[in-house]
């Protein structure tokens, strides 16, 4: 039976194709002209056979593909495709403009760089329209055509990596100077979790050109180029477009998410998320959050729990990882969204595999260290206040059942930072609750339980302490602040300060009392009489470290009486200042 006339036209429409196909094999120049005039045989020849043209050619060859796609923004594919053929129509060549669809001259380019990687700038430089139609994810128009678009995406995005992965950085720079790239390149590989509208329409091999083009894209960048880790770190992951709110997770807290639950996260994922927290300090508030979060949930595999407690110590740093200064603000927020409370789950968890659990211990100790060493400001005071009842819960529950030593050490140092940061009587030692704290109306400094602890304060010498405490004072003279000499002339030291001195003095009689035992233990060992001591507190160490020396040993003209001096030092209290607090208080032997 023979054909029907459809199929003997598909057949001759075929042998007409591979005929032109045979001939543009033979002649680059007529293969130029045909791809010129929207042919659609000879485009696809190129592209498919790599087809490496003669340096002229391909200038003009590329310089008629950017002209077409530089008209996408503005008219639809059917107009630009008539205005080629009735331009550059020629009867003796029949078989131009019926080029199918845009998204091929996209392919052009690729084809051209990949062949030809020199063409590379010249490209970035000059697809400004077509990476804003490319990047109008919410209309999804190419050529004012939805349906181009989404045929046109996954080109686009192999083409935007191509770009990235072979090219010298003046290209790099070219290219992510069209506004929204550098940000679409971000969301790419988050399309599946928040863009269904998008992911939806693509069959699975082109929504994986375009995840693989966004993930690999931004882990190159990041490691790459430095100068726009902190633009990536922060760029949302979804379209503002798409939110009923106007707010979005960073590329870091999407990241953190993708980690977290995936079976087994990429050294790559883990390696982009150190250089944009460590190198470039992309956090806040959510992404310290997300991270305890994955910490807490990964309880049961210690490799997600070392991870996760070891980049929160980096998160509660102030600045990039060449600083040390911890920052009391992030340790607030932190210690609010359970840090301490996710630490000792994780002891708890590991603490049984002490030899397997030395990294991740190593880590919480560090971060109780950075927590004790904000301990005394504001913030953090408050933090841990708020936090109290929950820590002090689950740590009688630990001490019920851990044993060894390496656990009870960071527990002893979790009740180490509980002890410094209650409210406290400075005369009596009584803990205070929220309500009960009377300040001392004149320095704001010193807190009692009551007027009679006050007014015993004041006969004990606070007389000479009370509004002096931010002047220079020969040490011994009062009860107050020894170092720094003089107060920062910026205010918001100054304040940290002050805050700091408030908090300390609170402390002080609770300490000398908690450590008298170790104080005339070190007392007996030096045969030094009580009167004679000089005890130092230094709450750089988490606990306190306590050290004895002798008034002997002291060479000025303090008048010593029968007072224990007591030196109380406290870690830093601004930003980039090495400077510490000291402060000095007496007490008499039989405070004990």
């Amino acid at each position: 039976m023979g054909s029907s006339k459809k199929e003997r036209g598909k057949q001759r429409k075929a042998e007409k194709s591979n005929a032109t196909r045979n001939n543009i094999n033979l002649d680059p120049s007529r293969l130029v002209r045909l791809i010129q005039r929207g042919n659609d045989d000879a485009t696809k020849f190129y592209c498919s056979n790599k087809y490496k043209l003669t340096r002229d050619k391909t200038g003009v060859l590329l310089s008629s593909v950017l002209g077409y796609l530089q008209r996408c923004d503005n008219e639809n594919f059917d107009e630009v495709l008539i205005d080629i053929r009735g331009r550059l129509y020629h009867s003796s060549e029949m078989q131009i403009g019926d080029l199918e669809c845009p998204s091929i001259w996209v392919n052009v380019l690729y084809h051209v760089g990949m062949l030809q990687p020199s063409y590379y700038l010249q490209i970035a430089q000059s697809i400004g329209p077509l990476v804003k139609c490319m990047c109008g994810d919410m209309k999804r128009l190419f050529f004012q055509n939805n349906k181009h678009w989404f045929e046109t995406i996954p080109l686009f995005s192999a083409l935007v990596w191509s770009m990235i992965s072979k090219s010298e950085s003046d290209v790099i720079k070219a290219l992510l100077q069209h506004e929204g790239l550098l940000q679409s390149i971000v969301q790419w590989r988050f399309w599946e979790q928040n863009r269904p509208d998008i992911s939806e329409e693509l069959d699975a091999d082109a929504y994986s050109i375009v995840y693989n083009c966004g993930r690999q894209g931004t882990t190159l960048l990041v490691a790459a180029a430095t100068n726009l880790r902190e633009s990536i770190g922060s760029t949302p992951v979804v379209n503002k477009d798409c939110l009923s709110k106007g707010w979005s997770d960073s590329f870091v807290s999407g990241l953190i998410t993708e980690i977290m639950n995936s079976d087994e996260y990429d050294e790559e994922d883990v390696s982009t998320l150190r250089h944009l927290i460590e190198g470039a300090d992309c956090v806040d508030g959510c992404v310290i959050a997300d991270m305890i979060y994955f910490g807490m949930k990964s309880e049961n595999y210690y490799e997600d729990a070392t991870l996760a407690v070891e980049l929160v110590c980096t998160m509660l740093k102030k600045g990039t990882a060449l600083t040390n200064v911890p920052n009391d603000t992030r340790v607030a927020f932190a210690i609010r969204a359970s840090l301490i409370n996710m630490c000792l789950e994780l002891i708890d968890k590991f603490g049984c595999k002490v030899r397997d659990s030395k990294a991740l211990f190593l880590h919480i100790e560090n971060i109780f260290k950075t927590i004790h060493g904000v301990a005394l400001h504001k913030k953090s005071w408050k933090a841990i206040r708020h936090e109290r009842l929950d820590i002090q819960e689950k740590l009688e529950q630990l001490d019920a059942t851990i044993t060894h030593d390496s656990s009870k050490k960071l527990l002893d140092m979790v009740k180490s930072i509980l002890d410094i940061n209650g409210a406290y009587c400075c005369h009596c030692n009584k803990s205070l609750g929220r309500k009960e704290r009377k300040q001392c109306s004149g320095c704001n400094l010193v807190t009692y339980c009551s007027e009679a602890c006050q007014k015993q304060d004041w006969l004990n010498g606070h007389n000479r302490a009370c509004c002096k405490s931010f002047s220079v004072k020969t040490p011994g003279q009062f009860k107050g602040r020894i170092l720094p000499e003089t107060i920062p002339d910026d205010e918001r030291a100054a304040a940290k300060l002050q805050e700091l001195e408030i908090n300390n003095n609170m402390i002080q009689l609770k300490l000398f009392r908690d450590h008298s035992a170790t104080i005339v233990a070190q007392a007996k060992l030096l045969n030094i009489p009580l009167c004679d001591c000089i005890v130092t507190f230094d709450l750089h160490h988490c606990p306190p470290l306590v050290q004895l020396g002798s008034k002997k040993d002291v060479d000025d003209d303090t008048p010593w009486t029968k007072n224990i001096t007591c030196m109380f030092i406290s870690p830093n209290y601004c930003e980039g200042d090495e400077s510490k607090l000291v402060m000095q208080r007496w007490f008499f032997p039989i405070d004990f």
